[in-house]
């Protein structure tokens, strides 16, 4: 039987960090952004439906696969992930981890996305500011390590990764130069970088976005709305390689587009050319060479 710690010990700065519930505790001297976004977060989290009692439960049923409809009235959240999860399943068909890859996975939320790396062989390290990390679904997992930090202080020595990892969480970023920075400090060379489902507007999209997240905004959440080639700009003056990958626009997610629109099916033939140019949520992949 383990023996439970309640603390870690850094070697280079000599501080000790707390552990609670399984998650280490590595976030000190917050950025005001920060500091800002995990009050709003709780905040949320006080005022959530009163139907959800029981979020670690729902989340197993989700990582099961046996989510109802109702669940997902009761936990909003879990209706972002359940769109991204198909759409990261693609990719990661595409583009496979290979067993025993070290994944260090930045915004790791809930960790629904953890485990799919999990299945996939991978040792994760999930990083998030905020306290959904102790409602994993899979927290006794030994390949699953959750750690409270900032995407941009990892409190990790250079090029003890495989993969970098984010789900439409680098977007979040107080400084996104900083955050390309901090993944390729990180990365081991030929490692390699995700940031899947992201909002990275084209240029025909970035002038109709300026109230993408105001709502979030207005909360206290640092949404930003940065267009394709800042990112890939960003991303290059960190020494690292990247391209854009579009998820595949198939009949059914264009058929839900234009129903959100209201706009009858019969154009879809007219508007799928040029869907890859106005798409927003998409995915970038990137070496570090």
């Amino acid at each position: 039987m383990g023996v439970e710690v309640d603390s870690v010990f850094c070697n280079r700065c000599r501080a000790r960090f707390p552990i609670e519930d399984g998650v280490a505790n590595f976030l000190h001297d917050q950025n005001p952004v920060v500091a800002r976004e995990r009050d709003a977060v709780a905040a949320m989290d006080r005022n959530a439906p009163d139907a959800v009692n029981n979020p670690r439960e729902l989340l197993k049923r989700f990582d099961r696969g046996r989510l109802d409809p109702c669940h997902l009235r009761e936990y909003p959240c879990l209706e972002h992930a359940t769109e991204c999860r198909s759409r990261l399943s693609e990719l990661l068909a595409d583009h496979t981890l290979g067993k025993g890859e070290r994944v260090v996975e930045l915004g790791a939320d809930h960790c629904w996305t953890s485990n799919l790396l999990l299945d996939g062989g991978c040792q994760v390290i999930a990083v998030d500011i905020n306290d959904h990390l102790r409602l994993a679904a899979r927290a006794e997992d030994p390949n699953l390590c959750r750690i409270v930090a900032d995407m941009n202080h990892l409190p990790l020595a250079d090029g003890t990764a495989d993969v970098v990892w984010a789900t439409a969480a680098v977007h979040h970023s107080w400084d996104l130069e900083h955050t390309f920075t901090e993944a390729a400090r990180v990365l081991r060379r030929g490692g390699r970088v995700a940031f899947c489902c992201e909002p990275m507007p084209s240029w025909l999209r970035y002038p109709f976005g300026t109230r993408f997240g105001h709502v979030e905004r207005a909360r206290g959440i640092n949404e930003t709305w940065i267009p394709r080639s800042t990112w890939l700009k960003l991303c290059a003056r960190a020494g690292l390689d990247g391209h854009i990958v579009f998820p595949t626009l198939e009949t059914e997610t264009i058929a839900e587009k234009l129903k959100r629109r209201r706009l009858p099916l019969s154009v879809a033939p007219l508007v799928k050319p040029f869907l890859r140019s106005l798409q927003v949520s998409i995915h970038l992949l990137v070496t570090k060479t």
